[in-house]
């Protein structure tokens, strides 16, 4: 031992040799952990659940219902305007010539109705979910679903009586009017009352004399042969203007007319055959009236009534100079506020 302490060289060696001795035999003798492979498997996966098929809804429908009191040229307008309505939001627009509460299915979301309208007050009250509305000359009270637009068809008939007065040469104003319709026999005299607010007795300078404006008029469907000996009969007074209404305007009469110089006020917009005699378009208008009720048909909100304009268009200011549109003008928001009553006779 004390041999080996004087060697401390050897002593470390020794050292070393025994660990490493030691380390190996551990290392040798060690069992390695036996692996197992994994035992392969069906991995069960569910299939992901089918999505349940949702019913695709129809587009709304909107139903334009006219009946034989629906002025032509308003009708036209009505159409016109719902057709932009319905494909600006989607709609389908579907045009009857009636309505029943089998027409009523679960699509339909809006009625508009042109004409006397009579029974949509019975069909909105059975329809809670439709929006009605009339667009009627009729006194129909509204209902929490069914609002009025008053065409007033006398206002578009009076401002068309006072053009004819203010327009004509010596007042010889003159009308074809309809002797039935929504007006039926009151025509003649509203147009008359229309020119004398204008020009009070309306006496011409010259022969033949006769007070202005005059008018004639037929049955609705009378043909044109008809309304062209009624315009011979009434031209003994030396007609200068003349108002074509719906029931009285076809292309041989409007054609004849503005063939003879006549010039020419209507209801209808006017072809380019006889524009250069056309004076003015007088309409009584509810179209625009439906632009501004249909968010509210939309949303479901109804029970409005409003009254139609009267507005004047195709303007020929040769014929109808700025200045006298200033007095048409006047008169029409007279008439509008109910200051002028287009039934009454103004004092002579």
């Amino acid at each position: 031992m004390l041999h080996l302490l004087r060697q401390p060289d050897r002593i470390v060696r020794w050292f070393l040799l025994t660990a490493l001795v030691l380390l190996l035999t551990a290392c040798g003798t060690a069992t390695p952990a036996v692996t197992e492979a994994p035992t392969a498997g069906v991995i069960e996966t569910s299939a992901p659940p089918s999505p349940t098929p949702e019913p695709t809804s129809l587009p709304a429908k909107v139903i334009l219902v006219s009946d034989t009191a629906s002025s032509p040229a308003e009708l036209q307008n009505v159409e016109t305007q719902l057709a932009a309505l319905a494909v600006a939001g989607n709609s389908t627009l579907v045009r009857q010539d009636g309505v029943t509460a089998v027409d009523l299915t679960e699509d339909v979301k809006v009625v508009v109705w042109v004409g006397t309208a009579a029974g949509i007050g019975d069909l909105a009250a059975g329809a809670p979910g439709v929006q009605f509305v009339a667009i009627t000359p009729a006194e129909i009270q509204p209902l929490g679903n069914l609002s009025i637009i008053r065409s007033q068809p006398e206002n578009g008939v009076f401002i068309a009586g006072y053009i004819s007065t203010l327009i004509a040469p010596d007042w010889r104003g003159g009308a074809l009017l309809p002797s039935d319709g929504p007006l039926g026999g009151q025509a003649q005299s509203v147009f008359t009352n229309g020119g004398r607010f204008f020009c009070g007795r309306c006496a011409p300078a010259y022969a033949p004399i006769v007070l202005f404006p005059v008018s004639a008029a037929l049955p609705t469907g009378s043909p044109a042969s008809a309304w062209q000996t009624a315009f011979t009969e009434l031209n003994q007074n030396v007609i200068e203007v003349l108002y074509v209404s719906d029931a009285a305007a076809s292309p041989e009469l409007l054609t004849a007319l503005a063939n003879m110089g006549i010039t020419l006020l209507g209801s209808q917009p006017p072809s380019p055959e006889w524009s250069q005699n056309w004076a003015a378009t007088v309409q009584v208008d509810a179209s625009t009236l439906l632009e501004t009720l249909w968010p509210d048909l939309l949303a479901g909100r109804g029970g409005q009534t409003l009254a139609a304009p009267v507005t004047v268009s195709d303007i020929n200011p040769e014929k109808l100079s700025p200045g006298r549109q200033e007095l048409v003008e006047k008169m029409i928001a007279d008439l509008q506020a109910g200051l002028v009553g287009p039934f009454s006779v103004p004092a002579e």
